[in-house]
């Protein structure tokens, strides 16, 4: 693992260039089953070009190549069945979350990083109140409970207890955790045009995602960052803004 140097990406998996620049035949079996049992085509194409990515993210941070990348699941947590959070051998940590059009890649930077990343699209018509007590813990307050969801979800993902840990058991104002600036990355809903990558045309999309375990500031890859064989990082984006959660 040579090449590796953690990194948090917001991947628009409508992004043509995104789409042309993965194979899906970089995908193993079980992948490509989960990816058929979608009955949405575009759910379908999303999950492949978000899994393809990923094992371009991991190819290059490990020096192989993308249909090298073998993906394993640890043993679960609470049952012990090879079913719990997934690794690669030879790679960096690694962590995706995925939410309608978008999704997040998180990298460790060492051998023993322990990552996680959590990404929801806020839809101004739903609303978490229903559940406000399954996800706070005793004595804690939320003024965005999307936001104290997502960095919770980033937290159990980096742990590796996932849902079998109740979100009440543990706080969104851990330090470990920290939010992301993807009001920076300029993504609207135009969609993905066909030359020049996202259509920057229309609303602001709003993206709540938070990430352990990665110092670096978030970047969007897309089909255009496919054109060199190293991951370029962007310039610096602001420091994001402190949940109030």
């Amino acid at each position: 693992m040579s090449h590796a140097t953690d990194g948090v990406w917001v991947l628009d998996l409508d992004d043509e260039l995104l789409r042309a620049a993965t194979d899906p035949g970089w995908l193993d079996a079980s992948e490509v089953a989960r990816a058929e049992r979608l009955r949405d085509p575009a759910a379908s194409r999303r999950y492949v070009t978000a899994h393809a990515t990923l094992r371009l993210l991991l190819a290059e941070a490990s020096g192989t190549g993308p249909d090298a990348v073998l993906l394993l699941r640890a043993p679960c947590v609470a049952c012990g069945e090879p079913h719990g959070r997934p690794f690669a051998p030879n790679a960096p940590d690694f962590s995706l979350s995925r939410s309608g059009r978008f999704a997040a890649v998180a990298l460790g930077g060492a051998q023993d990083a322990r990552v996680g990343v959590d990404l929801e699209v806020r839809d101004p018509r739903a609303s978490l109140e229903p559940l406000r007590a399954d996800v706070l813990a005793p004595g804690e307050t939320s003024h965005d409970l999307l936001r104290t969801w997502v960095r919770k979800e980033a937290l159990l993902k980096a742990s590796g207890e996932g849902l079998t840990r109740r979100m009440t058991t543990i706080r969104a104002d851990d330090p470990a955790v920290r939010d992301l600036d993807t009001a920076g990355l300029g993504l609207t809903e135009g969609g993905a045009g066909t030359a020049g990558g996202t259509d920057r045309a229309g609303d602001p999309v709003d993206l709540v995602a938070a990430v352990v375990g990665v110092a670096a500031p978030v970047a969007l890859f897309t089909g255009a960052s496919r054109a060199s064989t190293r991951v370029r990082q962007p310039m610096p984006l602001a420091p994001s803004r402190e949940s109030d959660a």
